[in-house]
């Protein structure tokens, strides 16, 4: 087991924002005004999982309804949705195109992060790893093939539990 207490998971989910910081603004390497676009969204992503860390921790792998884990995460990313709405209010002065293109990235990223990491099996009592269609359409698997390789140059040897 990769995390075992809510202090461990909160560290998961700093380190799952990180790379989802890390490999966003490794693919947006523009040096302009989007790049603080894309830094503001990748930089809130998830963000709202702290306040949502004892129940989370409450339905962590096997733990807990399996119903009432999936209405948290509605909730839960209904709460991430406004968070990135307020910020993005911000950036009026972008056409919406700019702002929907940088959200369906972090979508991706965040997707392959999880395919990727093996604490995302556990935290979601997977068995064996679904297929990134599950989560992706297949008009956006090519550039989700090219996202993993980047995570896997990046994060391959990701030993963030290692007890």
């Amino acid at each position: 087991m990769y995390v075992t207490n809510i202090l461990e998971m909160s560290f998961h989910i700093a380190h799952h924002r990180k790379r989802v910081l890390t490999l966003g603004m490794d693919i947006h390497k523009e040096k302009d005004l989007t790049r603080l676009l894309y830094y503001t969204v990748f930089k809130l992503h998830d963000i709202e999982k702290y306040l949502f860390l004892p129940w989370l921790w409450k339905y962590y792998g096997k733990k807990g309804d399996k119903v009432k884990a999936k209405q948290l995460y509605i909730r839960m990313n209904k709460v991430g949705a406004v968070i990135i709405k307020a910020a993005l209010f911000f950036f009026f002065f972008f056409k919406q195109q700019e702002k929907n293109k940088v959200k369906h990235y972090e979508h991706i990223i965040d997707v392959i992060d999880r395919h990727c990491d093996p604490v995302a099996m556990e935290e979601f009592d997977l068995v064996e790893q679904r297929p990134l269609t599950n989560f992706i359409s297949v008009r956006d698997l090519p550039m989700a093939i090219s996202f993993k390789k980047k995570w896997l140059e990046k994060f391959d040897d990701l030993h963030e539990f290692d007890h």
